[in-house]
């Protein structure tokens, strides 16, 4: 597939494109996205558009979409980049919900590749929601540790920190 920056059997990530405006809206306002993100308010279409535009030029932030047998199910988001110490905070979310058990796991393994290799990241930084049980346990599996840091709240909602170094 033309755009493929990794691909490890039928799993790949291509770079976001404006083609991929709609089908984001659409995953970020499932309740499943939805009521784990710091924002948990239902995004409108316009004020959507305004942002994805914005997000393509922005160079202090890179997304990129997970595809399995190229149809894309997901997204991986780095930003809040420290390019002296070549670190970078992530997100990451499924948008399809036919995906296998285990397709979560899949696409955080290959993004820490992505991380690494691609955008030269050394440590890579979480900020994961008290309550969202499945991230807390992804992130656990794949090895990052948790930084202890005193009542963080954002937005009203409790969350963790995590740290791993690649």
């Amino acid at each position: 597939m033309s755009g493929t920056l990794l691909q490890v059997g039928k799993y790949s990530f291509r770079s976001v494109t404006s083609d991929d405006c709609d089908i984001w809206l659409r995953w970020r306002n499932l309740d499943q996205v939805r009521l784990m993100s710091f924002n948990s308010d239902i995004i409108s279409y316009k004020d959507h558009v305004v942002w994805f535009k914005k997000m393509l030029t922005d160079d202090t932030k890179q997304y990129f979409i997970f595809t399995i047998d190229q149809k894309p199910v997901g997204i991986v988001g780095f930003f809040r980049f420290d390019r002296e110490n070549k670190s970078a905070y992530w997100s990451f979310y499924l948008g399809d919900v036919e995906v296998p058990r285990g397709t979560g796991t899949e696409m955080c393994k290959l993004g820490l590749l992505l991380a690494k290799d691609y955008l030269k990241i050394k440590i890579l930084n979480s900020e994961v929601l008290e309550d969202n049980v499945k991230s807390i346990k992804i992130h656990e599996a794949l090895s990052f540790e948790k930084i202890h840091q005193p009542d963080q709240v954002r937005n009203g909602k409790s969350y963790l920190t995590y740290r791993i170094y690649l």
